[in-house]
């Protein structure tokens, strides 16, 4: 099934190919477009696991959030746990806030 899909993608770009008479000018662009293919689809599953992994991570926060409360933990607990935790790349804003809470 799988090879029946790529044939019917590649089918038109094969037909616009075809016409080119010069060797060199079609692999210069077939290599064009294998280039730019490979480009989307990197582009395209990184934007995907960086989303699935951002999505992952609020739901285990909302979790923990969760099994401290029903611990009995008192929501001023909570805040000082969630802020002594090591920051994360996304949390620079974070970060710059708990240094000026610090320093005053």
């Amino acid at each position: 099934m799988f090879p029946l899909l790529a044939w019917n993608l590649l089918e038109p770009l094969i037909t616009f190919i075809e016409p080119i008479q010069s060797e060199e000018k079609r692999f210069a662009l077939m290599v064009i477009v294998i280039g730019c293919s490979t480009g989307i689809l990197i582009t395209t599953i990184c934007v995907t696991l960086g989303t699935i992994n951002a999505f992952h991570r609020r739901n285990s926060e909302q979790q923990f959030k969760r099994e401290m409360l029903s611990m009995g933990m008192s929501a001023e607990e909570i805040e000082r746990v969630i802020e002594s935790t090591a920051p994360t790349e996304d949390d620079m804003g974070h970060v710059a806030a708990s240094a000026k809470n610090q320093q005053s």
